[in-house]
């Protein structure tokens, strides 16, 4: 949870989120790409998907599904470490 230095939460931060997007040259970036792109990066780094689950909030197999998306290069990538050993 997002909190302030108060301690209060921070209950919608959609305006200040697009407003740092579009100063970043970023308009249409999504608070949750950034979960997409953890969950990829762990996968990729070779972390359980149990472990990325957990980090990232995820509680069905089906969610999780959908942000930890896997790409021709990651198949790619998976047959040449097949192949090495």
């Amino acid at each position: 949870m997002l909190t302030r230095p108060d301690g209060k939460p921070v209950k919608d931060f959609r305006e200040t989120w697009g407003n740092a997007c579009k100063s970043a040259g970023v308009p249409d970036f999504l608070y949750r790409d950034l979960r997409r792109t953890a969950a990829r990066n762990l996968r990729r780094a070779g972390i359980a998907e149990g472990v990325i689950m957990k980090i990232g909030g995820w509680r069905t197999r089906s969610v999780f599904e959908r942000y930890a998306i896997v790409s021709q290069t990651d198949i790619a990538d998976a047959l040449k470490k097949l192949e090495a050993q």
